[in-house]
């Protein structure tokens, strides 16, 4: 297994600078970010009825939508797709919106991702993953667990892998798994860690992030299966998502702070500016931005954030988005 050495961390000591925005509409309940075709982040507002876009020197636009949208992605198409409840829908980058189609009965869509065959993928809370065409034809599949999962259910998380399968977190279960583009599952056991989120790292493994032990846990699995557990973070990590250089960043639920490891397994964590608000849940979604820093939505304290990354690249490709559900309704 590979080590790992937790260093707690101020934001002074890791020498970055953190500028926070607030989102304009109060208790917008944000906890998801994806990155859009237009160079900006976009993320969902569900307490709001609106998905709102942060362009990099922090500008936010809202746009309203029909319902409470759980889980944004950027679709193939050049729009943002969004899922929420039974209904997956598009918002154009201009906000025009489409409620592209209506699920069958009892299918509560909440992530959703852009997948390497050109169709959308969406993870429903009962514990089954359904894909969407561009011309709305849905195909669901089971994740081979009886239905509905009790908890919270699943997906939680979904990323795009760069074997180009589907892989997602299955709450509670402790099990990550994958689904092909032509629906072929399988699933992998993570004993002791009951995985949040999963995105796809710069090193070509999934990382994936939850709850074990006396804190949270930060774990690698290739695409081949093999898993390493790398070791705990302060609290139950809730989001992940990869950093040009090679590392990882991840977010921690009941604490201010948000996570960091290098790809030698080295954890470091950073305090969150304060006050914290009397929900003090720190970040629930992190994200490479296109102008190379790390990105990060606060969902108690309704503020989206942005962590310089000292020797960034300029330009920087766009890394792939992971999708962030959450319960429906959300969690107290």
């Amino acid at each position: 297994m590979l080590g790992l050495i937790l260093l707690a961390a101020s934001a002074a000591a890791l020498a970055q600078t953190i500028t926070e925005f607030p989102i304009p509409t109060p208790e917008a309940d944000s906890w998801d970010l994806c990155a859009g075709p237009d160079g900006a982040l976009w993320f969902n507002e569900p307490a709001a009825l609106k998905i709102g876009r942060i362009d990099m020197q922090g500008m936010i636009t809202e746009f309203p939508t029909p319902n409470g949208e759980y889980g944004v992605a950027a679709g193939p198409d050049g729009n943002i797709w969004f899922a929420g409840g039974p209904q997956v829908g598009t918002m154009t980058t201009a906000g025009q919106v489409t409620v592209f189609l209506t699920l069958e009965d009892g299918a509560t869509a909440s992530p959703i991702i852009a997948g390497s065959d050109g169709n959308m993928w969406v993870g429903l809370l009962e514990g089954r993953i359904a894909r969407v065409t561009p011309s709305g034809i849905v195909t669901y599949y089971s994740l081979g667990f009886p239905i509905p999962i009790p908890g919270i259910g699943g997906p939680y998380s979904l990323a795009l892998g760069s074997d180009g399968n589907v892989w997602y977190s299955l709450l509670p279960l402790a099990v990550v798994g994958k689904i092909t583009p032509d629906g072929a599952v399988t699933n992998y056991p993570t004993p002791g860690v009951a995985s949040l989120a999963i995105g796809a790292g710069s090193d070509g493994a999934l990382w994936f992030v939850g709850s074990g032990g006396t804190g949270g846990i930060v774990a690698r699995i290739t695409t081949q299966g093999e898993l390493q557990t790398i070791g705990q973070s302060s609290a139950s990590a809730v989001g992940v998502g990869a950093a040009p250089d090679g590392s990882v960043w991840f977010a921690e639920d009941g604490t201010e702070k948000i996570g960091r490891v290098t790809p030698e397994g080295v954890v470091t964590e950073l305090d969150l500016p304060g006050p914290p608000s009397g929900f003090p849940r720190g970040a629930f979604d992190v994200l490479s931005g296109p102008d190379g820093n790390l990105w990060y939505v606060r969902r108690g304290e309704n503020r989206i954030g942005r962590v310089e990354i000292p020797g960034r690249r300029q330009p920087v490709e766009l890394l792939r988005e992971t999708a962030r559900p959450r319960t429906v309704p959300p969690r107290p």
